[in-house]
């Protein structure tokens, strides 16, 4: 791709959104409801009910909507806003790869025997 994805911030919608919406909806979603600037150096990923596509909108001097859908299967998606969290670029990988970051598991106290 020819984003540098480094430079971007990335924001999750908790629960579903209909996988029909085009742009124009998804930067009103984005604006009104997320309270979050749609035009800003950032990409908003959203998944229908069915949990099978993903949408990611981007301004880039314009508007991108990268779209991809499973076959089989289905992503692992936050319901609330309190599962909800800003995520990183790795966290966008490791979702389109299909892991579950939203029930990440807290790291263990380490026992050091001596």
């Amino acid at each position: 791709m020819f984003f540098e994805y480094d430079s971007y911030s990335y924001y999750v919608r908790p629960g579903f959104t209909d996988a029909r919406k085009s742009f124009r909806t998804l930067s009103c979603i984005v604006d009104e409801e997320m309270n979050l600037d749609s035009r800003a150096k950032a990409m908003f990923i959203f998944c229908n009910k069915a949990r099978n596509t993903l949408k990611i909108l981007v301004w880039d001097n314009g508007y991108w909507v990268l779209t991809k859908r499973l076959e089989k299967g289905s992503f692992a998606w936050p319901s609330s806003n309190e599962e909800a969290i800003t995520i990183t670029k790795d966290d966008i990988k490791r979702i389109i790869q299909g892991e579950d970051i939203f029930r990440r598991l807290p790291q263990m106290a380490r026992k050091i025997i001596y």
